[in-house]
């Protein structure tokens, strides 16, 4: 009677024990660790940046029905790549005597105030302030350069079509058209204090500060010359 009295107590204390030794990791642990590492992460990003920037962050889709083996020692949780900004991924990893290892998608939303356009910007035409605003936007969704400053881009030519409400990237602006092909320009030339001025012929669309084929008019020598201005060039003596 002593004995059977005993038994079912010993095997509850085994279960007990065994319970507490392979717990298994499940999907909600995994997604407590990744929101404390991603607090610092942000919280480094906001130093980084000061007080232009906001940050958020949303963890991918996570199954409920997840579970790791048994991790006696605290998970590791770091970033996969050097992108700390848009879509990446995290590792989540269990540093062990039975060590695993597991990828989990993570979008990092980096908010700054950005030059967008206030209404649609068709090719060609020269960009003025009435064309742009400033708006907050999440940059890492940007694929290339964009600007913080409107004064940076008055002036310059859009190079395509651009809609309305559209974050203005470096690809889409190019310096002004100032002298047309087959225009005719001024050039001239300087040495020292002595200043000649000759007419000549563009052979070629030339941007601000672009080196283009000019005409002599006179000689009807072609040369090299840079575009400083509309119908402006300038030659090197």
């Amino acid at each position: 009677m002593i004995i059977r009295s005993f038994l079912p107590i010993l095997c509850s204390l085994i279960a007990i024990h065994t319970n507490f030794v392979y717990a298994d990791v499940k999907a909600e642990h995994i997604r407590e660790s990744i929101k404390l590492f991603m607090a610092g992460h942000l919280e480094d990003l906001n130093q980084q940046y000061g007080k232009t920037v906001s940050t958020s962050f949303k963890i991918g889709a996570l199954d409920a029905r997840l579970n790791m083996p048994d991790c006696p020692s605290p998970l590791t949780v770091e970033l996969k790549s050097s992108t700390t900004v848009g879509h990446t991924n995290v590792r989540v990893s269990c540093q062990h005597s039975s060590p695993w290892t597991i990828f989990i998608p993570v979008t990092v939303n980096l908010y700054r105030q950005v030059v967008t356009t206030l209404t649609p910007i068709s090719k060609g035409t020269i960009v003025t302030q009435q064309h742009l605003q400033t708006r907050k936007v999440a940059v890492g969704s940007l694929n290339g350069t964009y600007y913080t400053e409107v004064n940076a881009l008055v002036g310059m030519q859009a190079k395509r079509n651009i809609r309305a409400d559209t974050a203005v990237l470096e690809t889409f602006l190019e310096l002004p058209v100032l002298v047309k092909r087959g225009e005719a320009v001024v050039m001239s030339a300087k040495s020292g204090s002595l200043m000649v001025k000759m007419q000549g012929t563009a052979l070629k669309d030339g941007h601000g500060g672009e080196q283009i084929r000019v005409r002599n008019t006179q000689s009807k020598r072609i040369i090299n010359a840079r575009v400083t201005g509309p119908g402006q060039v300038a030659v090197a003596m």
